[in-house]
């Protein structure tokens, strides 16, 4: 039998082991201990932002840290942090998964939804998702993914959205619990 999404199937198996692994709270106390170290913590913690399994205590630990904090500078370190985590994840998806992304595209499910979009908007529509995931405090892994999948997107692009949404969503965060 051809299994052509091994490497997706084994993303999702390790989110699934990932779940378990933190829900006896050790990372959330990782991350409590991090936001300790100021600014040099919120860079860790805003990598945790990034991430669908600890997104939640990141940003409550974000909040926390912007009562006694400067926000505006602690969304731009925690910003950082998330750009770093992005860029670990756009990385791994592109070199990693390129093959499988390509298998995907040819499915009959995504030429048929493909030929249904108009070409103008179908441009814009998987970019647009993936800055708006990037840019909510919802985990960034499927908005990376998104974008991962656009060969045209080049990393210096996506550095700067990246930073530039992950950064104002943080201080928007911040700012509406300040």
């Amino acid at each position: 039998m051809d299994w052509k999404y091994k490497k997706f199937t084994l993303l999702f198996v390790s989110f699934a082991i990932a779940y378990f692994l933190i829900s006896n709270q050790a990372l959330e106390q990782l991350l409590v201990r991090l936001s300790e170290l100021d600014y040099f913590g919120a860079f860790f913690v805003g990598m945790g932002f990034a991430y669908g399994f600890t997104a939640a205590p990141a940003t409550a630990i974000l909040i926390l840290m912007g009562k006694t904090t400067n926000i505006f500078l602690l969304a731009v370190v925690a910003g950082c942090g998330a750009l770093a985590a992005d860029l670990l994840i756009i990385r791994f998806i592109r070199h990693s998964f390129h093959e499988e992304i390509e298998h995907l595209k040819a499915e009959r499910i995504v030429k048929y939804i493909t030929r249904h979009i108009p070409p103008k908007v179908g441009y814009y529509l998987l970019p647009v998702m993936g800055w708006l995931i990037i840019a909510s405090p919802l985990p960034d892994e499927i908005g990376v993914i998104l974008l991962g999948a656009d060969e045209k997107l080049k990393e210096s692009q996506f550095i700067l959205a990246s930073w530039l949404l992950n950064t104002i969503g943080l201080f928007v965060i911040l700012m509406l619990t300040k």
